[in-house]
């Protein structure tokens, strides 16, 4: 993860951009920066599944797909018969 570091004037605070979030984050000095990034940085991602799942393979982890309406106007969602719209199998 890429970061822009701008010191500022104000005594010894450093305001640290993230990239991919771009939202400015004032710290109170480099120390603490230090700190939280090993801090958040140890941390594993979150799991999007559970390990004994995986996304459903019908409708492709959509929880639903579209069919067309019976009034022929477009597609109208119909729920997966196969996860019944919870997106997941185990």
């Amino acid at each position: 993860m890429e970061h822009i570091h701008l010191q500022t004037t104000l005594g010894d605070k450093v305001i640290v951009i993230e990239r991919a979030t771009r939202i400015p984050v004032l710290y109170r000095s480099w120390s603490e920066w230090r700190f939280e990034r090993l801090r958040t940085g140890a941390l594993p991602p979150p799991l999007l599944l559970p390990r004994d799942s995986c996304f459903c393979a019908l409708c492709w982890g959509a929880g639903r797909f579209y069919e067309p309406a019976p009034n022929g106007e477009g597609d109208v969602p119909r729920t997966c018969p196969a996860c019944q719209g919870s997106r997941i199998q185990r």
